[in-house]
């Protein structure tokens, strides 16, 4: 990933993250240096983070994940009406 892939946060369309905020594997502030590189393409708007105050990498309930995919779904409508 490292060699092939760096993010820019010129997103073109919403995007949902869903992190846990204790996740030793991937830690939280990865979302917040990307939420500054949308933000310096002007592009905030585009992007939701949905924090999750728990230990564990991906540890989500299952209605966790359903309430961020259907915000995603939400957003993606909203862009096609616009």
């Amino acid at each position: 990933a490292r060699r092939f892939y760096r993010p820019v946060g010129n997103l073109q369309a919403p995007l949902v993250t869903l992190h846990t905020t204790l996740d030793e594997e991937v830690p939280f502030q990865h979302e917040m240096a990307y939420s500054s590189l949308v933000a310096e393409k002007g592009k905030s708007a585009y992007l939701s983070i949905l924090p999750v105050p728990r230990y564990g990498h991906c540890n989500f309930t299952a209605q966790e994940v359903f309430q961020a995919f259907a915000l995603m779904v939400q957003q993606a409508e909203a862009q096609l009406v616009n």
